[in-house]
């Protein structure tokens, strides 16, 4: 029984594309199996070579994975809390940049505060409120030199990391 003309196009096109036409890999490989098992016959088996059917959770997880959305809510939640998580003196002088791993990278303004933090506890205590504060995904603090160019505001300069 040959097909009409909707038929067939709605064949050639992939509703999962959207109406984008597939490969003609893919189109040769399903007129071969049309001609070997028959209409009827080749829509089961061409329903066979598909990849098994995800769970809409499980695409959001690695969507989510791939875009690293799990990284920027905790930076966002890091940044929001950086007041309670250090004293004020310290909240003015460094502040959290970026998560590259399991390291949370802190820039400091001054290069004698950084001595300051780095000295006198004050990267440990850091180490340890971010680590609660991320239940355990942040695990150190890398202090990155800035300097009055690196002040928020000001898109001069770049940073060293020490």
């Amino acid at each position: 029984m040959p097909d009409s003309d909707d038929n067939l196009k709605y064949r050639s096109t992939s509703r999962i594309n959207f109406g984008r036409s597939r490969p003609a890999k893919t189109l040769s490989r399903e007129r071969l199996l049309r001609e070997w098992y028959g209409e009827e016959l080749a829509d089961r088996e061409l329903e066979s070579k598909q990849p098994a059917a995800r769970g809409i959770g499980g695409l959001i997880d690695a969507l989510k994975a791939e875009m690293d959305g799990d990284e920027q809510v905790l930076m966002r939640t890091i940044v929001d809390q950086w007041d309670s998580i250090v004293d004020e003196m310290t909240a003015k002088q460094a502040v959290p940049r970026r998560i590259e791993g399991d390291v949370l990278h802190v820039e400091v303004f001054n290069a004698a505060f950084r001595y300051h933090i780095q000295s006198f506890g004050v990267r440990q205590q850091m180490i340890d409120a971010v680590t609660r504060l991320s239940s355990g995904r942040i695990r150190d603090v890398k202090l990155i030199v800035g300097g009055t160019t690196m002040r928020p505001g000001n898109k001069r300069g770049g940073n060293r990391e020490s």
